[in-house]
């Protein structure tokens, strides 16, 4: 159990990373996108240098806002995964507890066994 459960929370741990790494390439993607498509935009209204350096300045501001708040759901997703993670952990740590305490009462069983045929062997010899 011990050894499934370490499997488990490594195959957890990696899928965990995995989906961390792909939103942010995901969250990467779609800003270049954003990007891409107010800059083409913009290019194909053909206006004044004055107003793209204002469109420039709000972009970058909102940009900024957007990255904030990319980063903020990243914060909170990792957060997420660390919280499921602990839980991982917590209910491996449980799953393993029982199995020790099964395992104990096994062996008491056992031993419960061994010395009830020690006494029946010590009454059929006597």
């Amino acid at each position: 159990w011990e050894v499934e459960g370490e499997r488990v929370k490594s195959d957890l741990l990696e899928l965990g990373d995995a989906l961390v790494g792909f939103a942010e390439d995901v969250l990467l993607q779609q800003h270049e996108l954003m990007v891409h498509e107010r800059e083409t935009a913009e290019s194909a209204r053909g206006t004044h240098e004055e107003k793209e350096n204002e469109w420039e300045l709000e972009r970058e501001q909102e940009r900024e806002g957007e990255r904030e708040t990319d980063m903020q759901w990243l914060e909170e997703e990792k957060a997420r995964q660390r919280k499921e993670d602990a839980r991982t952990s917590e209910l491996e740590a449980e799953r393993a507890q029982e199995i020790e305490e099964e395992n104990a009462r096994a062996a008491l069983q056992c031993e419960e066994r061994e010395k009830e045929r020690e006494r029946e062997r010590e009454r059929r010899e006597a």
